[in-house]
């Protein structure tokens, strides 16, 4: 069996990620529920827990956890969170481009 490492999170930022998921309901700034589900993807993958188990307790597939591992610690690799806000890390959560024709 294949073991995936935890993310590497920085004390600070590790926090404020577990305090966005313990608080998400009374921000005043609006937290989707997929932005929600890929914090917490982050913060678990972060404590060490297996992609399989990841997904079992958020109720998606393991391919989407392995996805979000990836391309957060991509980005998370270039530089921690540059501020404690939740708009200095929404591109760490946002979605690719997608190819084709933009919507009108």
């Amino acid at each position: 069996m294949r073991v995936v490492r935890p993310l590497k999170l920085a004390v600070a930022d590790r926090r404020m990620l577990d305090e966005l998921l313990q608080y998400w309901g009374e921000l005043d700034e609006a937290i989707t529920p997929v932005l929600k589900r890929r914090i917490e993807i982050v913060v678990l993958a972060a404590r060490g827990l297996r992609n399989k188990d990841i997904a079992v307790k958020i109720g998606v597939e393991p391919s989407v956890v392995a996805h979000w591992r990836e391309v957060f610690g991509k980005r998370y690799g270039k530089g921690p969170f540059p501020a404690q806000s939740l708009n200095a890390l929404r591109p760490y959560f946002a979605d690719l481009p997608r190819s084709g024709r933009p919507k009108k």
